[in-house]
């Protein structure tokens, strides 16, 4: 990870801390607007970051992940309904239960969702619908069984991705996990204010489609955009480049031309001696 990439996730939890407004208080949550748009097909693919990370599985089992991680979220329009797909893949974790730790490899969390609407969508974290993204605002993410996440929206910020030089432009949302009513846990979300789907996670990640793979939990570390198709991400170019251009292009350029002026000072010389 670059320092460019810890200093958005160290922002993102100051921001997170100091503007919180004393743990969303006071709550009041904006009623939902049902209207949005997302195109026909699109997947976005998520790599983790600031590892290790931690998977809670439903059988009280726990996974340590300390790279190579990636989810990959994609949404197909059909006829009637809507087809939501979500895959996990971990090449090789540490299985620990019983005070026992085993090494694992090639784990595989997968499953398709069906959804009648859009609307129903806001069963999961990784999609809201836009209309709500507005600064201010304290809107209601999901609630599953004993898990309510109430998010505030901060503030348009550019949020880093897998790619050197590559931020993806997003709107930060600081949230909290309530359970059965009192307050669980932190998430740092960013979404983009487009389309409404998540383009960075960090802190918590409880999410109901995640536990109906298995996956109870997931904590520490945090998920950032590495490939998307079908859907229009606002990308930013960043300082690698400019830094590149800096360092290496703009010294071969200088060179070439204090050796053209040099060459033309000795032609000039040697006219000049003739």
């Amino acid at each position: 990870m670059s320092r460019e990439g810890w200093c958005d996730f160290f922002l993102c939890l100051v921001i997170y801390i100091i503007l919180n407004e004393v743990f969303l208080s006071p709550l009041i949550i904006s009623s939902p607007n049902t209207s949005f748009y997302l195109p026909s097909y699109f997947k976005v693919r998520y790599v983790g970051y600031q590892y290790p990370i931690g998977f809670y599985l439903v059988n009280n089992t726990r996974l340590h992940i300390e790279g190579n991680l990636s989810l990959t979220l994609s949404l197909k329009r059909m006829k009637s309904y809507y087809i939501l797909s979500i895959r996990i893949d971990i090449p090789k974790a540490t299985k620990l239960w019983n005070k026992t730790a085993v090494q694992v490899s090639n784990i595989i969390f997968e499953g398709n969702f069906t959804f009648k609407s859009l609307e129903s969508l806001n069963l999961t974290l990784f999609l809201v619908n836009p209309k709500e993204l507005v600064e201010g605002r304290n809107i209601h993410i999901l609630t599953f069984q004993e898990y309510t996440l109430i998010g505030k929206v901060r503030c348009e910020t550019t949020l880093p991705t897998s790619k050197e030089g590559r931020k993806v432009k997003g709107i930060l949302v600081s949230g909290i996990y309530y359970r059965r009513g009192s307050e669980y846990a932190p998430a740092v979300l960013g979404y983009d204010k487009k389309t409404g789907v998540l383009v960075h996670w960090a802190a918590r990640l409880i999410d109901p489609l995640l536990m109906k793979l298995g996956i109870k939990d997931i904590a520490g570390g945090g998920l950032i955009l590495d490939y998307f198709e079908g859907i229009d991400l606002n990308i930013v170019e960043t300082g690698e480049y400019f830094a590149w251009y800096i360092y290496i292009v703009y010294p071969i350029i200088l060179f070439v031309l204090i050796t053209l002026i040099l060459l033309l000072r000795e032609y000039k010389r040697r006219r000049k001696h003739e």
